[in-house]
C-alpha cells in the first residue's frame, strides 16, 4: 500500500449537512420556478391551481397573490382620491420590494409573514 492511499484512508468522512432552521421549508429544486411565479401578480394562479404536493408552493402562491393584488388595488383606489393620489406610486413601490423580499426569502425556504397579507391569504 502506498503512504497517499494511507492518507486517503484516515480522513474523516465530511459532516452531515446541518438540519434546516426552525420555521423553515425545504425548497425543492422543482419547487424554485414556482414560488418565484407566486408572487408575480396573476402568475401566482399557476403554482396555486397546479402544484398539489407542496403546501409550501401553494402558501406562497396565496400569500403572493394577496400581497399583488390587494397593494396594487389599494394604490389604484388611493390614485383616485384628490391630493392623496399623488403618493399611491409609494404604495406600489412598496408593494413591489415586499414581492422581491418575499421571493428572495420563499427561496431560502422561509415564510416571510406580512401582517394583513398572510392573515387574509391564511383563510383563503
Amino acid at each position: 500500500m502506498r503512504p497517499e492511499d494511507q492518507v486517503k484512508d484516515a480522513a474523516p468522512p465530511p459532516p452531515p449537512p446541518p438540519p434546516p432552521r426552525a420555521g423553515t421549508d425545504v425548497v425543492r429544486e422543482q419547487d424554485k420556478l414556482m414560488l418565484i411565479l407566486s408572487y408575480l401578480w396573476l402568475a401566482a394562479l399557476v403554482p396555486l391551481l397546479t402544484v398539489n404536493d407542496s403546501e409550501a408552493v401553494r402558501w406562497h402562491a396565496k400569500n403572493g397573490l394577496v400581497l399583488s393584488m390587494g397593494g396594487f388595488l389599494a394604490a389604484w383606489i388611493f390614485g383616485h382620491i384628490p391630493f392623496i393620489g399623488w403618493f399611491a406610486w409609494i404604495l406600489d413601490l412598496v408593494t413591489l420590494v415586499l414581492m422581491v423580499a418575499s421571493i428572495y426569502r420563499a427561496l431560502e425556504g422561509v415564510r416571510m409573514r406580512i401582517p394583513v397579507v398572510s392573515d387574509v391569504a391564511d383563510k383563503l
